[in-house]
């Protein structure tokens, strides 16, 4: 009686401590600095996964924007082009100690509408123009974070006039 009273107790031992080592791995984490919540004065971003690393560019890439019309018939403007490049680089002058320090250079035109089965190249972002979805951005990772994206802008979203085209 005592020898199977020996074995539930051991087991319960077993059980306690592999609960403790799987709660002390699970919670033990080192906090970093990356470029979703390194701004000062902000909360932290919450997201899942909470891993702020896996959110953002590897530290101190250098980032390729390339801007697609929305139509052969419709090519992207001139000041339409020039705002969505100002704008996208304007994320240059949020370099924070700490943070990715990533630098987002002028934009190219892709000079023709974008394919849905395209997906841009690493250290790229692609603007494109859709029906289906408006001002989403749309990341693409590999194992050290994010590695290119899509920014999808409405295809009847006027820029100059900030309001859908009638």
């Amino acid at each position: 009686m005592q020898n199977i009273f020996d074995k539930e107790r051991l087991l319960q031992m077993l059980i306690i401590l592999a609960c403790l080592i799987i709660l002390t791995l699970r919670f033990s984490s080192v906090d970093s600095i990356a470029q979703t919540s390194c701004l000062p004065n902000k909360p932290p971003l919450i997201s899942y996964p909470p891993n702020p690393q896996y959110h953002a560019w590897t530290q101190y890439k250098n980032i390729s924007v390339v801007i697609f019309d929305r139509s052969i018939s419709q090519p992207t403007s001139a000041d339409e082009f020039n705002a969505i490049d100002a704008a996208i680089r304007d994320w240059n002058n949020v370099k924070v100690s700490g943070c990715s320090n990533v630098t987002f250079n002028y934009a190219e035109r892709a000079g023709r509408p974008w394919n849905p089965t395209e997906i841009p190249p690493d250290d790229t972002i692609y603007v494109v123009r859709t029906t289906d979805r408006s001002g989403q951005w749309v990341p693409f990772f590999n194992s050290s974070g994010v590695k290119s994206g899509l920014v999808y802008m409405r295809i009847d979203y006027n820029l100059q006039t900030r309001s859908l085209q009638q």
